[in-house]
């Protein structure tokens, strides 16, 4: 493993955007700009506050949303309508005219088409065992207590809701996932370059 971050809930920077707030967990390159669109890949959650807002253009970057709390509707000018329950992914174009209409908190990664970046997102409810391939690896945290202990390298994390961790190599990873919670909600993404 060549890297490893973990970012503590309430340790990320919270900025407003037109519709609510938003905390960016990550962006990569470290150096990296989101108001210049200087970025390969940003990893976010934010809070849509008011009942329809337009989303920032994002030309030449591809997003992935998935709501945390309540159903949202999102509206592609000329490219149809999405309508997402709680923990539904939306990939969707960001250089789309987008507006949603719904109150949630979502979760957020953006990433630089032109550069070939590609993310994968999935939900795990149960304790487990997994791998990964991709290049980044990361984890955001929804529920209290889940242990995450690497098999392949040795570390082992216990993180609480809103804590994120993200985990860079160039070989694959395998992790035991295990809470002691019987019912429980990670996010789970990969990056890579295709």
């Amino acid at each position: 493993m060549e890297q490893l971050w973990l970012k503590r809930n309430g340790s990320c920077h919270t900025s407003r955007w037109t519709g609510g707030e938003t905390t960016e967990f990550f962006i990569y390159p470290e150096t990296g700009s989101y108001a210049d669109r200087l970025f390969d890949f940003r990893i976010s959650s934010a809070t849509v506050a008011q009942q329809r807002s337009q989303f920032s253009s994002l030309s030449g970057f591809y997003r992935y949303l998935m709501p945390l709390d309540q159903p949202i509707t999102l509206i592609h000018e000329g490219h149809g309508v999405k309508e997402l329950d709680p923990f539904e992914l939306a990939p969707f174009d960001g250089g789309w005219a987008t507006e949603s209409v719904g109150k949630c908190r979502d979760f957020n990664i953006m990433v630089n088409q032109k550069e070939g970046w590609q993310a994968r997102v999935d939900l795990i409810r149960d304790s487990g065992t997994m791998t990964s391939s991709c290049l980044f690896t990361g984890f955001y945290v929804l529920s209290e207590a889940i242990t995450i202990t690497s098999t392949s390298h040795d570390f082992s994390f216990v993180l609480n809701t809103g804590d994120f961790l993200l985990l860079k190599s160039d070989h694959p990873l395998a992790f035991s996932i295990s809470c002691s919670q019987s019912s429980f909600k990670l996010i789970k993404l990969g990056l890579e370059k295709g």
